[in-house]
């Protein structure tokens, strides 16, 4: 159900889903989505908590190598804009629809609780991984739930930025803003 779930949100991005059509393509019925997941954005919420860690992993895989030997601030700030970039770049898609999502939070309560559940789980992922740094952790002590909220934030923006104008928001423009971000919340 969640495989049938993702690729219907892929497809038809939040709003334009159906929850007949997930239970259909997964091979049950719709009652049978509401008794495992109880709501639409309780079934988004689960499917993109599971995409994202699966984008997790990637992210990990690429802020790993910088975290553990960026030998000075500079190559540290310059390190993680350079992966955060990358990693984002590969997830564009999930990064829309979470903008979508993000965008029904302030008029169905519902969405809200969803889309604070997943920032939350974002945000402590990305915590997780930036407390490995034993660099991070002697530059005048970051804050890290600022510099990870801030990162998740600015970079969805940017990935959505460059899906509409990639003209404009290169690969190299989003790298450097983020860059330029990350130096300015690691203070």
């Amino acid at each position: 159900m969640l495989e049938a779930a993702a690729a219907n949100f892929e497809e038809f991005g939040y709003a334009g889903t159906n929850l007949r059509k997930i239970a259909s393509d997964a091979g049950f019925t719709k009652g049978a989505v509401y008794s495992n997941f109880g709501s639409k954005p309780d079934l988004f919420c689960q499917v993109a908590t599971e995409r994202m860690s699966g984008a997790g992993a990637d992210v990990f895989a690429s802020l790993t190598p910088v975290l553990a030997t960026a030998a000075d601030r500079h190559e540290l700030v310059e390190g993680l804009g350079r992966a955060l970039t990358q990693s984002l770049l590969g997830y564009t898609a999930w990064e829309l629809i979470i903008a979508e999502f993000r965008g029904l939070a302030p008029t169905d309560p519902q969405v809200a609780a969803g889309y604070a559940a997943l920032s939350r789980e974002r945000i402590d992922r990305l915590i997780e991984l930036l407390v490995t740094s034993p660099l991070l952790a002697e530059l005048a002590d970051p804050d890290l739930r600022s510099l990870a909220a801030g990162a998740l934030g600015l970079l969805n923006v940017m990935a959505v930025d460059h899906i509409a104008a990639p003209e404009v928001y290169t690969e190299d423009f989003i790298t450097e803003i983020v860059t330029h971000a990350v130096e300015g919340l690691i203070r």
